[in-house]
């Protein structure tokens, strides 16, 4: 009887080892839960601000492609105004030789 005594308290033993295993494996699950969640969490507020970033960047860009098209119209416009002027000026003076003082 003893062997199968001690064989008994052996195995309560190990019941109370594998039992204090599974406790510490159920912490460590919360714990990594936990930080999963922590995790998730700040990769979401990452992937907003990283998304807020590109829209700044895309409005940025668009506001320099805006810009780009006032400026452009602007040298059209001043290119033209001074073949006008320019071809104004040929004119006169063209009418200016003409004039017998030049003859």
């Amino acid at each position: 009887m003893k062997e199968k005594e001690r064989v008994e308290v052996l195995l309560e033993e190990i019941r109370d080892k594998v039992s204090l295993v599974a406790e510490g494996h159920e912490v460590l699950r919360s714990e990594m839960r936990q930080m999963e969640g922590r995790l998730s969490d700040r990769i979401d507020r990452v992937e907003v601000g990283q998304f807020g970033l590109m829209n700044r960047i895309d409005r940025l860009e668009t506001g320099q492609n805006s810009l780009g098209n006032k400026i452009d119209r602007v040298h059209t416009s001043l290119k033209n105004e001074i073949k006008i002027t320019g071809l104004a000026i040929n004119d006169k003076l063209d009418e200016h030789i003409k004039q017998p003082s030049h003859a």
